[in-house]
């Protein structure tokens, strides 16, 4: 599993965790990912920004495809997890 190193300051808490995940497609190919981001005026810590460049060009790189599917995947799951929450206080 990957840790979830600090990336940069003034991350809020939510982005460092899914820009961690994302780390799964390798430190080296996140940062250069964040790179064009800012290159392109994005925000580079702020991972709608991030998603977005990696889910436009999944098509072209599998590692991006599978990262964008991955933290998909770990947020839907963290939300009902939530839901199950609320439900048992009911």
């Amino acid at each position: 599993m990957t840790s979830l190193r600090p990336v940069a300051d003034g991350i809020s808490c939510g982005d460092l965790l899914h820009l961690g995940r994302a780390e799964a497609i390798g430190p080296g190919a996140l940062d250069q990912v964040r790179r064009q981001v800012k290159k392109s005026g994005q925000n580079p810590n702020h991972w709608p920004d991030v998603y977005r460049y990696m889910a436009d060009r999944a098509s072209k790189n599998g590692s991006y495809s599978q990262a964008v599917r991955y933290v998909t995947r770990i947020r839907a799951y963290l939300e009902t997890l939530k839901q199950d929450r609320a439900l048992s206080r009911l």
